[in-house]
């Protein structure tokens, strides 16, 4: 998963395990403003429990770069680009995906992942990660018959594998009788013969197969809340932020 050699920023560490979920990204970004915050995170940051370091520095094109902070210069630093972006009282960084390096290799991902950072006590940040199901649990709570249109494609992507195959046995089951037997071997004739067997074999085992109907609602829905579009996805985070960002907060005082 993240590797051998334990990352020695449990920022990073958490920014690493959404990366390499894929489940754990968003497609669009949010479309709020630069945080005021944004220029205090400049510096070197320690984790108040442990001995991981972090330094973050601005890059080029303004956004935030953090890289890991390490007396051990043997490995290149893990590094990743990011946005602190507000609206209102809350903060969240936006980190870009595709830039995430881990020993100087950069996986290949893409989309978002948001963190909420809170100002604390002493000179202090608190971070914390969101919960992408109860996020999910949320948005369709909220969203609902809210009339959000997305694109049939995308929701297409949602659907897990079993339900499609579920889906692609109904639709033969429903096709075979308006064909009639003549028209449905003229069809599979159209296939090759090692095809045609693979075809008609898939479609019986299909016939007798079972599925758990709510865990497979239960991703769909997880899957659809992560491609939902920029400005749903800011008000869910602004409305319920201390409901979906649920994970250990990790605390980091500036050095």
């Amino acid at each position: 998963m993240i590797g051998s050699r334990r990352l020695l920023a449990e920022f990073i560490l958490l920014v690493g395990t959404m990366l390499l979920s894929a489940c754990q990204t968003f497609e669009n970004p949010l479309n709020w403003s630069e945080s005021p915050m944004a220029g205090q995170l400049v510096g070197t940051w320690r984790a108040a429990e442990g001995e991981d370091r972090i330094k973050v520095s601005r890059a080029d094109n303004g956004a935030l770069r953090f890289e890991e902070a390490s007396s051990d210069d043997s490995d290149p630093p893990d590094t990743f680009i990011a946005d602190l972006l507000a609206s209102g009282s809350l903060h969240v960084l936006q980190v870009r995906m595709d830039t995430f390096s881990e020993d100087g290799r950069r996986p290949e991902g893409t989309g978002f992942g948001f963190l909420r950072v809170t100002q604390g006590a002493e000179n202090s940040v608190l971070v914390q990660g969101i919960d992408v199901d109860l996020f999910g649990r949320v948005a369709e709570e909220e969203l609902r018959g809210a009339e959000m249109q997305m694109q049939v494609t995308t929701v297409a992507e949602c659907v897990g594998d079993k339900a499609t195959e579920a889906l692609w046995a109904k639709f033969w089951n429903d096709l075979k009788e308006p064909l009639g037997n003549d028209l449905q071997a003229k069809i599979l004739a159209t296939l090759d013969h090692q095809t045609r067997r693979d075809v008609v074999k898939a479609l019986a085992e299909l016939t007798g197969r079972e599925v758990d109907p709510y865990r497979e609602l239960t991703k769909m829905r997880t899957c659809i809340a992560l491609h939902l579009p920029s400005e749903y996805l800011g008000e869910l985070f602004l409305h319920h932020a201390d409901r979906v960002f649920l994970e250990d907060a990790e605390r980091y005082v500036r050095e």
